[in-house]
């Protein structure tokens, strides 16, 4: 079945959110199943897709959980700090004293030059 978007939206008005995504996950679905698990137009058939395995709910649920706790790190991220305030501190005076006395000595050769 072939559907283009406002055929979709008719079809599926109460899903409306959700229709902008359809495509792209019927693309993954049907890629997965024909080249991650090879079903073939003669396998296809068999294709059978339940809700529960051994009285357990099966969902996507589940899996997403799984996939995302194994995202978290296992230790506290460290936090790394630059140098001491101290020698920021030190940094910076002598940036200023440097600056001061580079002025100075330009205000010292212009003033001898007037002279």
């Amino acid at each position: 079945m072939s559907l283009v978007a406002p055929q979709l939206v008719e079809t599926f008005p109460q899903q409306k959110g959700f229709l902008h995504t359809y495509c792209s996950k019927a693309i993954y679905i049907l890629t997965l199943l024909l080249d991650g698990y090879k079903f073939n137009e003669h396998t296809w058939s068999s294709i059978h897709f339940s809700r529960q395995a051994a009285n357990t709910d099966i969902g996507w649920t589940l899996g997403f959980m799984l996939n995302f706790t194994n995202m978290i790190p296992t230790e506290a991220l460290e936090h790394i700090k630059g140098h001491q305030p101290s020698l920021w501190a030190g940094a910076v005076s002598f940036i200023v004293l440097a600056i001061v006395a580079g002025l100075v000595a330009v205000f010292l050769q212009c003033s001898w030059k007037t002279e």
